[in-house]
Formats: structure tokens, C-alpha cells, sequence
């Protein structure tokens, strides 16, 4: 749907649309904002946004609907923005989680008791290549 309103506000911005052509996307784009803020939990605020747009809607249709669409983008970027940050967050706890059982497992290994200082520091050097690998 981003793509869609992407290109509708293009369309909205360059080319003279009729009033009925704008009312029907005027609309798409409203559900699709309600759709949008509901998924940040924004029932409350969309309805109040609703209000003001709709005491706008007979003013100048147009800039409304841009701004309509606008949102919608501004509310895409960042469902997905979001998206990452979560996805980095879990991402983080799998590394944090293997690091652990690494150090856990590491530490309590009898080879690791018998080693030198530097046979332990280039061991541990390796397998925090090997981490910073995986996470990249």
C-alpha cells in the first residue's frame, strides 16, 4: 500500500483531479491512515485528526489529501523503521544469549585451565571474530 500512496500523492501534486476523483481518494487515504494509527495503538488521536480533516475537507480538498498521503508515508517509514528496531532487539538477545553460554562453557572447560594467558586471549580474540561475523 506505501507504493500506492506514494503514487496517488504524486498524481494528487501534479495533475488537476476532478473533486470527485479527489473525494475518492481522500477516502482510500483516510482508511488507510485509521488502518495505520490503529497499528501504533492511535485510535483516540486518529479520531481527532478525522474531525479537524473533515472541518478542512471543504477548504481545499487538495492540500488536505496531500497531506493525508503524507502521513500515510510518514506512518509507513516508520511501521517499518520499528520493524527493524525490533528485529535488531531480538537479534541482539539471540548474540547475548550465545555469548553467555560461549563464557559459561569457555570458563568451566579444562583445556582453558591448563592454557597460558595468550593461548587464552587468542582463543577468546577468534571466537569474538566469529561473533561479530555472525552478527554482521
Amino acid at each position: 500500500m506505501e507504493p500506492e500512496c506514494e503514487y496517488l500523492k504524486k498524481i494528487t501534486f501534479n495533475y488537476n483531479l476532478n473533486d470527485a476523483q479527489m473525494a475518492i481518494v481522500y477516502e482510500k487515504a483516510l482508511d488507510t491512515l485509521e488502518v495505520l494509527m490503529i497499528k501504533f495503538g492511535l485510535d483516540e488521536p486518529f479520531q481527532r485528526v478525522n474531525l479537524h480533516y473533515e472541518t478542512l475537507k471543504t477548504d481545499n480538498l487538495r492540500m488536505l489529501l496531500i497531506k493525508v498521503l503524507t502521513r500515510c508515508l510518514v506512518m509507513y517509514d516508520s511501521l517499518s523503521k520499528i520493524e527493524i528496531i525490533f528485529k535488531l532487539m531480538r537479534k541482539r538477545a539471540e548474540h547475548e544469549e550465545r555469548f553467555r553460554d560461549f563464557d559459561k562453557n569457555w570458563m568451566t572447560d579444562k583445556k582453558f585451565l591448563t592454557m597460558t594467558q595468550e593461548e587464552k586471549d587468542r582463543i577468546f580474540a577468534e571466537k569474538m571474530k566469529k561473533l561479530e561475523e555472525d552478527v554482521a
